[in-house]
């Protein structure tokens, strides 16, 4: 017998993911700010934890192609 999961148990999982993917993306923010990398590798780290940022907010990506229909 397998147990049904429901569409909220899901939609709480996933909002549980987020938190904490927001979390460790704001740790890693402020770990980038108190350590002494060098400009580049700040704005490279910063570029990374922004792209992951636009991941998990979901919406369109930059340079990619967006389609709306009216």
């Amino acid at each position: 017998m397998t147990d049904k999961i429901t569409t909220e148990q899901i939609i709480a999982a996933q909002d549980r993911a987020r938190v904490a993917l927001m979390d460790l993306i704001a740790d890693s923010v402020a770990n980038i700010r108190d350590n002494t990398y060098t400009l580049a590798s700040q704005s490279s780290k910063t570029r990374d934890l922004a792209y992951a940022y636009r991941l998990v907010e979901g919406g369109p990506q930059p340079g990619s192609v967006e389609v709306s229909s009216k």
